[in-house]
Order: C-alpha cells, then structure tokens, then sequence
C-alpha cells in the first residue's frame, strides 16, 4: 500500500503531458493555448470528449415549460429549432475526420490573434469556413470573438456599484 501511495504521485507526473495555466483558459473555457500543448492524439481526444459531451448534455425534444409557453400547435417547429441550435453540426463540419478538424483548428491558432479564443470559437469558425462562409464572413466573426473576450474581461474587472 505505502509502494502504491509513493509510486501514484510520479505515475501522475509522468502521464500528465503539459501542466495546467490560468493562460490556457479565456473565461473559464480551454483556450488555444491549450490546444497547441495538447499531442495530436490529445487533440483527437478532445475532439471526441467534447463531441460526446456535447450530445450527452443536449436533452432531446423540447422541455416541458417550454412546450407549455409555445403551445401545442407549435411544438414541432419549437423542437425543431431547438435541436438545430444543440447540434453539433456548429462544432464538426459534415463529412469531414477529427484528423481533419485538428488539422483546420491547427490553423486557425496559428495566428497569434486568435491564441486567447475559447477552442469550441475555433471549432464554430473552421466549421463556417468548410461550410463555404466567405473571408469577408470569417473575418467579422473572427473580430466579434475577439472583441467579446476583451468586453467581458473588462466587465468583469470592474467593481460591482450595486454593493
């Protein structure tokens, strides 16, 4: 037991392939950052780990208070919406491999711009981009990511005046 106890501490170091920094988050999400110290298979891990996460956390069908606020007559086109809005086809471009997508996210990071951006604005990004979005489109979107991450850090440097 005590061989166990000693032995665990070193199998964690050495398993563990990068060490965890406040600079690979943006507002609490993994960030790219952390995406360029993860291996490729890491990165295939990931890819996958947040995939099944994603469809795990999504219920199907339409809540019950929802379903009560838009009424009966409007429960298929509510439902039908709201499981286009949790489909992972934001995230992973049709028709396309985790290889693939690593490769695309790969990319995206390496302008040092877009470094501090949340991996799953990397994932919507690229997947707009495979979907035939135009530069001018990218571009805007890639602007408005960036710009968001600043306002809320901004926001949440300041003292709150309702104390």
């Amino acid at each position: 037991m005590r061989k166990a106890i000693l032995i665990l501490p070193l199998i964690v170091a050495v398993c563990a392939p990068q060490t965890w920094s406040e600079l690979n988050t943006t507002l609490g999400k993994a960030n790219g950052r952390y995406w360029q110290s993860l291996s490729t298979t890491s990165k295939l891990d990931f890819l996958v780990g947040f995939g099944e996460g994603y469809s795990a956390a999504a219920p199907s069908g339409i809540p019950w208070d929802l379903r009560q606020m838009v009424g009966e007559a409007k429960v298929a086109a509510a439902t039908k919406a709201l499981e286009a809005s949790r489909s992972l086809k934001w995230y992973f471009p049709e028709k396309l491999s985790y290889g693939e997508v690593v490769k695309g996210v790969d990319r995206f990071y390496e302008d040092p711009e877009n470094i501090r951006l949340p991996i799953t604005d990397a994932l919507e990004i690229f997947t707009r981009k495979v979907n035939g979005a135009t530069q001018a489109e990218l571009d805007r979107v890639t602007a408005y990511r960036r710009q968001s991450v600043r306002d809320v850090e901004e926001l949440l440097k300041k003292p709150d005046k309702q104390n």
